[in-house]
Formats: structure tokens, sequence, C-alpha cells
């Protein structure tokens, strides 16, 4: 056992640690009680030496100075050397690499008094078969009224690192494998839609003319959900292209109505633009808002009833331009709202990637997107995007 400080330290340290109990393993503290003459009496701060000795999270008292007073075994095997051999020697002369970031934590501890939030260490062993990781925890320790110095728990995260880093990769492989068959399946899909377009052209029956605005239909379908994996892929990995120029508002709005509302009057769903031009720029990829857009308006679409109402509107907020796409459908609970953002919970639901899609373009603009609804009382989702002077880079 290395405790290299006297007893009452490791009473100090008591209330701090306290937290650990669930963890530590059982210590036999038989030999720890003393007899006198009449009774047998019970020596606290001998318990708490032995608890801080044998308890498997690392675990040290560093003084005023930032030099190490008392350290345990299991944290004497974080940077290989004996317990004694951290007495009196500073961070910096223990892990010159941890200091940078330790010494920081553990004067604003002194200044503060109170205990820093956790941070995230690697140890600096350069000959270690396997990069370790721990998290580490800084708080105050007192003596009475008086601080005495301060308390470091580290505890060893490398496997848990390891785990997420394994889950990681396994995301990118999947998200990697998604794209390239999305990719792949681009080509025969545009084949098909040229083909029926060309078949068109030729004389044919009502059936046979039937058959082909299915297969176009179908096609375009098939060609929007190869096209949201690619963009879902391309999202998860940060690598969505945008090619940005200053563009107005309002053109953009018009384009948008223009463009979809023929949609919504094949639903039987009546389509409108709601406000006053909004007369400024902002810096975006066109195309990808446009796409934004159709998401927002196929959602509600599909949410609509014949006789409902969509509308798009615009406004300046400085120092945003807000868009919103406002429907009088049915209206979806808070918990629906936030699945259809998520795009594991959207795949489950068989909702579709297309808010997922469209959050992942606002939020790469700089900007943000959200939804408000209630049964019964329609939807609206809307999204801010910042604005851009012409003279904007």
């Amino acid at each position: 056992m290395h405790l290299c400080s006297p007893a009452p330290r490791a009473l100090a340290l008591h209330a701090q640690l306290s937290h650990l109990a669930p963890v530590a393993r059982v210590v036999n503290l038989s030999s720890l009680y003393v007899s006198n003459e009449s009774n047998h009496t019970h020596d606290p701060s001998a318990d708490m030496a032995a608890l801080v000795a044998a308890s498997p999270i690392a675990i040290a008292f560093i003084d005023k100075e930032l030099r190490y007073r008392q350290v345990n075994d299991a944290f004497a095997t974080i940077h290989p050397r004996s317990a004694d051999g951290y007495i009196g020697r500073s961070v910096r002369d223990i892990s010159p690499s941890w200091a940078p970031v330790v010494e920081p934590v553990l004067l604003d501890v002194l200044t503060t008094g109170e205990a820093a939030a956790a941070i995230e260490l690697e140890n600096d062993e350069h000959d270690a078969a396997v990069k370790r990781c721990f998290l580490a925890t800084h708080f105050p320790v007192r003596e009475g009224d008086a601080m005495i110095g301060i308390g470091q728990v580290v505890v060893d995260i490398t496997h848990r690192r390891v785990s997420e880093e394994q889950a990681q990769l396994l995301a990118r492989s999947r998200e990697q494998v998604l794209a390239i068959v999305a990719h792949d399946l681009r080509s025969p899909l545009s084949a098909i839609r040229l083909t029926t377009k060309l078949l068109g052209r030729a004389p044919t029956n009502q059936r046979t003319e039937h058959g082909l605005d299915v297969i176009q239909r179908s096609t375009v379908r098939m060609q929007r959900l190869v096209d949201d994996l690619l963009d879902s892929a391309a999202i998860r990995s940060g690598r969505l292209s945008l090619q940005c120029a200053n563009e107005p508002a309002a053109e953009i709005l018009n384009e948008a109505v223009v463009t979809n509302e023929v949609l919504a009057l094949e639903q039987g769903i009546q389509f409108e633009r709601s406000g006053p031009p909004v007369t400024i720029d902002i810096n975006c990829d066109r195309r990808r808002i446009l796409q934004v857009f159709t998401n927002l308006v196929c959602n509600a679409i599909k949410a609509c009833r014949q006789g409902d109402l969509i509308t798009l509107s615009a406004q300046l907020e400085p120092p945003n331009v807000l868009f919103s796409v406002r429907d009088t459908g049915p209206g979806m609970t808070a918990e629906q709202l936030a699945a259809h953002f998520d795009p594991e919970q959207a795949i489950a639901r068989r909702s579709g990637l297309g808010l997922y899609i469209c959050k992942g373009i606002v939020e790469a603009h700089g900007g943000r997107i959200w939804a408000e609804s209630e049964l019964g009382h329609g939807a609206t989702v809307s999204f801010a995007l910042p604005v851009r002077s012409r003279d904007a880079e």
C-alpha cells in the first residue's frame, strides 16, 4: 500500500471521494480496529486511507504548489513508476504532455474553490502498444474552512474510446457502401427514364401510355431516394458540397413557388405565397436551398388532404432571412416532429430522410431549421439563413 501523507489528509479526502464507494473493491477493514483495555475503537482515518489505497480508481492529492503529495497504486500505473516516485514532483515533471491541459484546470480550482468539469487525456508513452485514454476530474480538498490542495481522480476510458472508434468506423463503412450503391443506381435509372420518354413519343394505346406513365413516375421517385441516400451519406461524413453565391431571397422564394405549385395542385391542395417580397440577398447554394423547399413541400403534401392549404413565405429577421412552409394538415405531436429530423427514427418510421437532409443543408449554410405543430392545427417548418451583402466573399 502506498499512501505518502499523514492519515488526516486521507480523512480530508473522505467527503470528496465518497461518490467512488460503489466502484471500489471490497477492502478487509478488520485489521483497522484497535483495542484498549475497555473497548474497541474505530479509526476512520485508517479506513479512508485503506479505501483510497485499494481503490481501482486512480486517486491523487496535489498541493497548492501543484506538486503530488499522495497517490494510490492505481494512479501510479498511469505513468509507470512507484507511488513514492510521484511525491514532491510537479504535474509537469511527471507528465509534460498533460501539463498544458491539467495545470490551467488546477489553477482554476484553486482560484474558484469549485470542482472543474471533467477533461479527457491521453497517455504520453510513445512505445505503448495501445494508446490509453483517461477521464480526469479535479476538485478542492479542505481541512475545515481552509483549502489544502486539489483532489485528482482519473478513470481509464480506453476500452470505451476504442468501442466508440470502432462504432464510428462501422458507421463510416456503412455510409460508404450506401453511397457507392446509390451512385451505381443512378445510371440504370437514367436509362429507364430516357427509354420511357422515347417510347412515349411513339404511337401507343391508352393502356401502354398508362404503363409508361407509371414507369416514369416510379423512376423519378427512385431517383429521389437515391439522391437522398447520397445526400445523407455526405451530411453524415461532413462532405456535403455547396456552391454558394449571393442570391436574392425573393427570387429563391419565387422559384420555389413556381417549382412546387404544380405538385400541390395535382393532389387537390391549394398553394400560395404569403407576405411582401424580401429585398435582400443571402449567400447560399441556390440549388440546395430549392431542394430544401421541395423536400418541405413534398412532406406537407403527404400530410395534407384535398382542399388543405400550403403557404410559402419569407421575411427579414436580422441577421437572418426566415423562410417558412406552412400547411393546414392534421398536424403532429412534438415526438413525431423530432423523429422526422433523426435519420434512424425516420427510417424506422418509414417517413423518409427529407427533413434530416434539410437540416444538414441548412446547417451547412450556418443556419438553423425547426418545426412547430400540434394535432389538428397543421404544421410549420421554418429555416433561417444568415443575410449576406453583395460584397460578401
